[in-house]
């Protein structure tokens, strides 16, 4: 399964990591179908760029994560490309702030109990790339700048990632 985030800036195209993250993937599928991420922004570029609810008046009704899956056997580590959820000091308290890796950040697979992996972008998916390196940039560039996320939505198309 995979979804669409559409900013003001381009698409990103996600496929999510269900038989990594079974319990994650869930609960964003959740987040997404329920909207919440519409009318949010990207708002950190340093080694990642984040997003989710944080200066917004939005809540999500949905309960913190039960898991942390980033201890799980097989989780997926924190590479280029690869989408988790963040969490404050305490592991277990992951909800609805997400981040893409811009880089191999694989300290974050045990820092604060590690941050799970639950989607990943394609290396090869071009499009998708660019806009992260743009949404990047613009955070970088223009200090307390946000990118509007206008949308996220599940899709039909299991990958709509082109093939390499």
């Amino acid at each position: 399964m995979s979804f669409t985030i559409t900013t003001s800036l381009g698409k990103i195209n996600c496929n999510l990591l269900s038989d990594f993250a079974p319990v994650t993937t869930k609960h964003i599928t959740k987040c997404i179908n329920n909207k919440l991420f519409d009318d949010t922004s990207f708002y950190r570029s340093d080694f990642v760029i984040q997003m989710g609810l944080w200066g917004t008046t939005k809540t999500n009704s949905e309960p913190n994560l039960p898991i942390n899956e980033s201890q799980t056997q097989g989780a997926k580590s924190n590479k280029r490309g690869t989408m988790a959820i963040a969490h404050h000091d305490k592991p277990d308290n992951g909800n609805n702030e997400m981040f893409i890796n811009l880089d191999a950040n694989t300290h974050l697979d045990q820092a604060y109990g590690g941050y799970c992996c639950f989607a990943e972008i394609a290396l090869n998916d071009t499009s998708s790339w660019e806009t992260i390196n743009n949404i990047a940039s613009t955070i970088k560039k223009q200090e307390g700048k946000i990118v509007q996320v206008q949308s996220v939505r599940m899709n039909s198309n299991p990958n709509p990632t082109p093939p390499p």
